[in-house]
């Protein structure tokens, strides 16, 4: 009889220092700004982490303050950092964040050059992690940073789904790394690998120039790329979820939006979380959970227990005071 795997998910992907001014203030004219470390899954790693799962996270980093400051932040919250690469050369990636109230957008910037993942090669994955998982985490966007990081991603995925771990993929386009048509390319053959694809429908739009309303999106992204799962969102509105032909459409959660910056990461723990159970549509409801909570909080990474969120999904006191 074999044992279990290790983890419950592996994630590989950049993450570095988050600088956010505070509410009503604009990066332009602020005094102090706030940290933390940030970066898509190693947002969903630790998401899981705080739900008791056992996540590993792997990387390249920096053997400097900004790159200790990374690891030490996810081992505190629960994350397997001993996969990561510590580089003497390269640098952290820098992420700047404006908060900001309708009519205008939160704003999000990089400084992502010369970091030190960008140079990392596929021998230099810890492969015993990312194969001793039930899933595999990837996003869109490592593989914009570099062609050593597609080669990194495009072989994670191929020897994920070789050896029998699921394959999670994030279509996550960032406009600030590079154009549409280029993500497209670059991502299609990864995403083809994939057992579960995530896709904001802004994103279906842009870059696989899909259109329709979320579920038509699930539809033709499920059939595009072979994916059993598909999951769409839509910037707050319902989630469709479609899994072996069937559409499930899950209500968003209403939200506060106090920091609009890893709602789309929170929804992808809750529903990998689902998973791990073997429950899509449950993960849905989590995920719906999750995003809303994670607008509510400051900082990247949503801090949600298990507790918490059994109890919101029984309809829990929303939007009163636990006494």
């Amino acid at each position: 009889m074999s044992s279990p795997p290790l983890f419950d998910l592996a994630a590989f992907g950049e993450s570095g220092v988050r600088l956010a001014a505070a509410d009503g203030r604009r990066l332009e004219n602020a005094a102090a700004l706030e940290i933390h470390a940030v970066g898509a899954e190693g947002n969903v790693a630790a998401a899981l982490a705080g739900l008791g799962r056992k996540c590993a996270w792997l990387s390249a980093l920096p053997d400097a303050p900004l790159g200790r400051r990374v690891t030490r932040e996810y081992r505190a919250l629960g994350v397997d950092v001993s996969g990561v690469v510590w580089r003497q050369a390269g640098r952290a990636a820098l992420f700047f964040t404006e908060p900001a109230a309708p009519p205008l957008p939160a704003r999000v910037g990089y400084d992502r050059e010369h970091t030190a993942i960008r140079s990392m090669e596929p021998e230099e994955l810890d492969w015993e992690k990312i194969l001793n998982a039930r899933f595999l985490h990837l996003t869109g966007i490592t593989p914009a940073l570099s062609e050593s990081c597609r080669r990194c991603a495009l072989e994670a995925a191929q020897r994920a789904r070789k050896a029998g771990v699921q394959v999670s993929f994030d279509l996550n386009y960032r406009a600030q790394l590079w154009a549409p048509a280029a993500a497209k390319r670059a991502l299609q053959p990864v995403m083809a690998l994939a057992d579960i694809v995530f896709c904001p429908k802004g994103d279906a739009e842009r870059v696989l120039e899909m259109r329709g309303d979320a579920a038509d999106i699930a539809r033709d992204l499920a059939k595009a790329t072979g994916a059993r799962r598909v999951v769409v969102s839509d910037a707050g509105r319902d989630i469709a979820g479609w899994e072996d032909g069937k559409i499930i459409r899950q209500p968003a959660r209403k939200a506060l939006a106090l920091d609009r910056v890893g709602a789309g990461d929170a929804l992808t723990a809750g529903v990998l979380d689902g998973l791990l159970d073997d429950d899509f549509a449950s993960g849905l409801a989590r995920g719906a959970v999750l995003a809303a909570a994670a607008m509510g909080q400051r900082g990247d990474i949503v801090s949600v227990s298990r507790a918490e969120l059994n109890a919101a999904l029984q309809g829990g006191n929303e939007s009163g005071v636990a006494r």
